[in-house]
């Protein structure tokens, strides 16, 4: 159990658990062309991305161990039919919006930031200019996570 979301139930944490995973498929997938390089790049950032959210170190040992099997295992199981694995995938960060309020405002805040970090880093990960900085339309339409509700202000009591 991961203090921070001693919250939750069992199905909750294991879908924070799984959202990185998704919002990796769902941005490098967007185009319906899943890279190498996307690849690379999800698997690296949140296998690495610990130091830059304070609050969430067990989490991203949890995420790190389990990132590429979840990642590559969604690839295989998702439907290969865009629209479907998109809605798929959109539903299912969906419930996030009922797990993350469960939890202290810093650490959904961070949770949150983390996805929309990932998702950004996945979308810049190929196209372009020798494959650099370019994020594709159909990448953008979901670079804002808008299935995924914005955790409210952090209030200090």
């Amino acid at each position: 159990m991961i203090n921070v979301f001693r919250t939750l139930r069992d199905d909750e944490m294991e879908i924070v658990l799984n959202a990185p995973g998704m919002v990796a498929v769902l941005i490098a997938g967007a185009d319906d062309d899943i890279d190498k390089d996307e690849i690379a790049e999800a698997i690296h950032y949140a296998t690495t991305a610990k130091h830059r959210y304070d609050k969430l170190g067990e989490y991203f040992e949890e995420v790190a161990n389990k990132f590429e099997d979840i990642f590559k295992n969604y690839i295989e199981d998702l439907s290969p039919d865009l629209d479907t694995r998109q809605h798929t995938i959109t539903s299912y960060l969906r419930q996030l919006n009922g797990i993350l309020p469960k939890v202290e405002p810093e650490i959904a805040k961070q949770v949150h930031q983390f996805l929309l970090d990932l998702a950004k880093v996945v979308a810049e990960a190929s196209g372009g200019i020798f494959g650099m900085k370019k994020v594709s339309k159909a990448e953008a339409q979901y670079l804002s996570l808008n299935m995924i509700d914005k955790p409210a202000d952090f209030e200090m009591m």
